[in-house]
């Protein structure tokens, strides 16, 4: 519904005529005047608007504590707190005497004791696991003529029309490559003839004459195009451009060793391989020490991992460490001496593509002749699995993990290798997985000599009974048991009740209700003294200060729900069903050492004056507590909800009396507050076309007879004028 704002309504003082400047009368104040019992019946109307709407903030309040009150309480999603709920009176602990297992007590647990006599065998998975590693060495075949080539390569060769040069690409960052090549420029071509730069990652190679081509030439060496991103043969009018790439520039080999990477310079006047061997073990050492060993043979050169022992004498022993990572990375031209490729490691990154990996037992698929991409496909118990040489490991593992095919797949990088296990434990979850034909993804991650351990159930005793289990973790008698360790030693599980928890949950229902009723009761006894506090008019709004606003409202709010019927009945009800006796229970709430406050200011609240006696009447008489909180028709709790329910619900078939009374946020419109609210609304709608109606038909009067007033002026001028001229 639309509420009209009363600020809008106060406008009897606007000018819309001569305002008296004829007469000599004060319209304004006259309109105004005239205009007051109208203005007075909208101000009243407002008032009791605003009254209904104070009432209506004030009822929803109550409606989402009695809603907060019942969810906690009487909700099955708090089953610590439901007091409606069997498991909270059925709370049970469970111990055990040694630590081979761990136990939890549901609440259908018996307290009779469970006898573990011994376990002899926990529950396995069935596992597959790779006995080979996946990467194998770092390896790769140098190259004397790339490392003999690399100055030659950095040479670009370019023409200007009918001139051709050729220049040598020296530095190493975008700004020393861009200065020497422009002094090049110049000394070969000429003064503003042509012009090197770099525009957003983006090389320029410019002509001052757009008329003028430029030309790559192709005896041009690769590692200036790649530096320039040019491409040889190419040519074009005024100006040639491509990708630039200064780490092509860089002449050294970053290598990263367990995640620390350091630059080392390779030496590129080597005679042979085992010279350049020799320079780059030592430039290591300098950087890493002898962690890394680099050999070569046949034309091979390999780097190794390794760690430092000490024998008896205190002499250092160096030895292989597999599980340390070694990451090789550089420039193209670089990278082709050695034979490999940019980024290349020993270990397996999740996030590399397949087609990127260096399997030791590289990968075998079927290329798509119309992308490029390798396919690769197996079968793990019975699903089917395809990939590409596009798709990451990580998404492999992951697509495998997330199937029906029952396994997990795992990757040590310390081990560097692959493990398979079936999800489930216990004897018959077997693994069965083979590579479609034209593929050996399979094959390259665990290999041929794979060793494959089925599954195996646990074996025990309980109660003298020796038994075998699928899982390590199951039920007995109510009581989860999980198997961490096989013990020859006899291990016993006690089940105790919770009394403490259910005492808990009590005290804090009674806390909670003790605030409820102090809320309710405060708005039914504050004094009414909002009849000397009315709402607030526009006009008066405007001459007071927003903290001056506020406490007037807090005074005009309180006493609104004095002896309000519907929140005194419910209060009532809810004593009354306190100290109802339940049939069925041995107890009354009083019985419990629960019982109403004598002092009269605490109105009724409940006071637990011996904790002691309702603990002990817990642990004698479970089942009468329960009867006597959750009894169908009498139970304290039973009782309590169904009066919430028959206030605050919410249902468009029958809501409860304080929402029909006053409605909720998502619940409006229908209440009986609401439907008051709209016919003031609608009275206000009236009164202002009344008021708006009254306003004009008084100006067009006040302006008339300003017009006749100024008329019989003139006419007496002109009067005197003829007899006195």
């Amino acid at each position: 519904m639309t509420y009209i704002n009363s600020s809008s309504q106060s406008s009897s003082y606007s000018n819309r005529g001569l305002s008296g400047l004829v007469s000599g009368i004060d319209t304004e104040k006259m309109v105004s005047d005239m205009l007051s019992g109208t203005q007075t019946k909208i101000d009243k109307t407002s008032q009791d608007k605003q009254v209904l709407l104070w009432k209506q903030e004030m009822y929803r309040g109550i409606i989402s504590s009695l809603n907060t009150f019942q969810s906690k309480f009487f909700s099955f999603g708090n089953e610590k707190t439901n007091l409606l709920s069997r498991s909270f009176y059925s709370t049970m602990n469970a111990t055990v005497t040694g630590t081979s297992m761990t136990v939890v007590a549901s609440s259908t647990a018996t307290t009779a004791p469970i006898t573990v006599d011994y376990v002899t065998r926990l529950a396995t998975q069935s596992k597959i696991t790779a006995t080979e590693t996946a990467m194998g060495s770092l390896k790769g075949t140098f190259s004397k003529d790339n490392l003999d080539n690399i100055s030659n390569s950095r040479y670009l060769s370019v023409s200007v029309g009918e001139i051709e040069a050729t220049i040598l690409i020296k530095g190493t960052s975008e700004s020393s490559i861009i200065s020497n090549l422009n002094s090049e420029l110049e000394r070969n071509f000429g003064e503003d003839v042509i012009s090197a730069s770099v525009i957003d990652g983006t090389f320029v190679l410019k002509s001052v004459d757009s008329e003028q081509t430029i030309r790559i030439l192709e005896d041009s060496g690769t590692t200036a195009l790649e530096i320039l991103g040019l491409t040889a043969g190419e040519e074009k009018a005024g100006e040639i451009s491509g990708k630039f790439d200064e780490y092509q520039a860089n002449d050294y080999l970053t290598i990263t060793l367990d995640g620390i990477s350091k630059n080392i310079e390779i030496n590129l006047s080597a005679a042979d391989i085992e010279e350049f061997a020799s320079d780059l073990q030592q430039e290591i050492n300098r950087a890493f020490g002898n962690s890394i060993s680099v050999s070569v043979s046949d034309g091979v050169i390999e780097f190794t991992p390794t760690r430092t022992d000490y024998d008896e004498f205190g002499n250092p022993v160096v030895s292989t460490d597999k599980a340390r990572q070694i990451i090789l990375s550089g420039s193209n031209h670089i990278m082709d001496v050695f034979g490999m490729r940019s980024g290349q490691s020993n270990k397996i990154a999740l996030g590399m593509e397949l087609g990127e990996i260096d399997f030791q037992r590289p990968l075998i698929g079927k290329e798509d002749p119309e992308t490029g991409e390798v396919g690769y496909g197996f079968t793990i118990n019975g699903v089917e699995f395809s990939f590409s040489s596009k798709d990451t490991l990580s998404s492999v593992i992951s697509k495998v993990n997330a199937s029906d095919a029952g396994v997990n797949i795992t990757y040590s990088s310390l081990e560097d290798r692959f493990v398979m296990t079936s999800k489930e434990y216990g004897a018959g979850f077997n693994i069965e997985m083979q590579d479609s034909i034209g593929s050996n993804l399979l094959n390259s991650l665990f290999g041929d000599g794979y060793v494959y351990e089925s599954g195996r159930n646990a074996v025990l005793s309980i109660n003298g009974i020796e038994t075998q289990r699928s899982s390590n973790t199951f039920s007995v008698d109510g009581v989860t048991v999980t198997l961490n360790e096989t013990t020859d030693k006899a291990e016993i599980i006690n089940v105790s009740r919770n009394t403490e928890q259910i005492v808990d949950g009590i005290i804090e229902f009674v806390d909670e209700y003790n605030k409820l009723v102090e809320e309710l009761t405060g708005m039914i006894k504050a004094k009414p003294v909002y009849r000397d506090y009315p709402p607030l008019t526009s006009a008066q709004k405007k001459e007071m200060s927003e903290r001056e606003i506020e406490l007037w409202e807090e005074k005009a709010k309180e006493g609104l729900l004095s002896n309000d019927p519907t929140i005194y009945r419910l209060l009532e009800r809810l004593r009354s069903t306190l100290y109802s006796r339940v049939p069925g229970s041995s107890y009354a709430l009083y019985d419990l050492g629960i019982e109403t406050s004598s002092l009269f200011r605490d109105n009724g609240k409940l006071v637990i004056n011996d904790r002691a006696k309702l603990l002990k009447a817990i642990e004698a008489d479970p089942e009468s507590i329960y009867t006597l909180f959750t009894d169908g028709q009498n139970g304290i709790a039973t009782s309590i909800n169904n009066i919430l329910n028959s206030t605050i619900k919410v249902s468009y078939g029958g809501s409860g009396s304080l929402v029909q009374l006053a409605g909720t946020a998502a619940f409006s419109g229908s209440s009986s507050l609401d439907r008051q609210i709209e016919q003031m609304e609608n009275k206000l709608k009236e009164l202002q076309k009344r008021y708006d109606a009254e306003k004009t038909r008084y100006w067009n009067q006040f302006n008339k007879m300003e017009e006749l007033i100024s008329t019989m002026n003139q006419q007496s001028s002109w009067l005197y004028s003829m007899f006195y001229n």
